[in-house]
């Protein structure tokens, strides 16, 4: 399958204490987080790697330039934010090409064995699975929970408890593209838009590793000291 990691916002949560750069280009024990995602994709199962970018695009692309799969990974620029699922229409020909794929954001930090995910996910009867971690709270987290023996989904709704949070890390089917197309209004965000959407078609992946989003000083630090010391 092919790879998207969305890499093209501003980072404008932690901009005041890391500047002048994006987020994915954030060392966290001396490695940037783009590179802990390459990483994990550097594999067998992925051909290709798409990486957005926008904000700071310059310096993403000095920096695959100089990377061990710069053959492996395409860049796809936007002069204007697309949004997620922008970004997914943007590059649906690619995305396609072998019938799943997979969309990570690449401002998140994390480990886990991608062989692992995949194997979940092509075990299942449902097309699209999306990866979940442990919240220590909900407020700032979108929250998935059972309600009447069928699945719910809830982004960043306040009043709403439980931690069972949505990573971002999703394989989708390519029947996603179908689905978009059939919206009579224009959806933006994958999570907040099309999630809820896709909710009856939807496996859970839960991630018992280190997941971290790098939108907050104090998440940064965290990260930093976690695989400085693991």
């Amino acid at each position: 399958m092919n790879a998207l990691l969305l890499s093209a916002g501003y980072g404008s949560r932690i901009s005041n204490f890391v500047k002048n750069k994006p987020k994915c280009l954030i060392k966290i024990h001396k490695k940037t987080i783009l590179d802990y995602w390459l990483n994990i994709l550097n594999n067998k199962l992925i051909d290709k790697i798409i990486i957005n970018t926008h904000f700071q695009s310059n310096k993403i692309i000095d920096f695959i330039k100089c990377h061990q799969l710069e053959k492996k990974i395409i860049i796809s620029h936007e002069k204007k934010i697309l949004g997620s699922v922008g970004t997914l229409l943007n590059n649906k020909n690619l995305l396609m090409k072998y019938g799943n794929f997979f969309v990570a954001h690449s401002d998140n930090i994390t480990s886990f064995n991608f062989k692992n995910f995949y194997d979940f996910h092509h075990k299942q009867k449902k097309i699209h699975t999306a990866m979940t971690f442990e919240a220590k709270s909900s407020q700032d987290c979108g929250i998935f929970k059972i309600k009447n023996d069928r699945l719910k989904y809830f982004q960043k709704k306040k009043n709403i408890y439980g931690n069972i949070a949505n990573a971002a890390v999703f394989i989708f089917n390519k029947k996603i593209f179908k689905i978009i197309s059939n919206e009579k209004k224009k959806i933006y965000d994958i999570s907040s838009d099309m999630i809820p959407k896709i909710i009856d078609h939807l496996n859970l992946y839960h991630n018992t590793n280190y997941f971290r989003d790098i939108g907050t000083k104090k998440n940064l630090l965290h990260a930093r000291k976690f695989f400085k010391d693991n």
